[in-house]
């Protein structure tokens, strides 16, 4: 069972996370990006990459992390497909994502996503477990 679920939003798409920790829930966040974006068993994490975001809140931070991915993926043209959160502070992450140089006829290409948006967004603590939904503009 994987440990987000996509759902239904008018005009646009979104998730839901589920995770047993925040570090969790950022790295299942990405992985469900990646999922969105293309086919990721189809991608080789030839290459590290070491990223960072930051933001004012959970929340915000959530949304900065994937608005770093879609820019990767966008802007830099690369495939990204394993996350890992190296330390995470309140409002601050740094990270190592692999992946390797984009290429659209082999990476199987699905949604385009045109952002991650405030639209729905909610980042929460029940008991042990994170949970967050984000939507994404399509």
């Amino acid at each position: 069972m994987t440990p987000y679920r996509f759902i239904d939003h008018t005009a646009d798409l979104g998730i839901r996370i589920e995770a047993p920790s925040l570090s969790a829930l950022f790295e299942d966040a990405a992985g469900a990006l990646a999922e969105l974006l293309l086919a990721p068993h189809r991608v080789r994490p030839l290459r590290d990459l070491p990223l960072e975001a930051s933001g004012e809140t959970w929340d915000d931070l959530l949304i900065n992390w994937l608005r770093t991915l879609l820019f990767q993926f966008q802007v830099e043209a690369r495939a990204l497909v394993t996350f890992k959160i190296v330390s995470l502070a309140p409002f601050q992450l740094h990270a190592v994502a692999s992946g390797e140089a984009l290429d659209p006829a082999r990476h199987g290409l699905k949604t385009e996503i045109k952002g991650v948006t405030y639209h729905g967004l909610w980042v929460r603590q029940y008991g042990a477990r994170w949970c967050a939904q984000v939507i994404f503009d399509i």
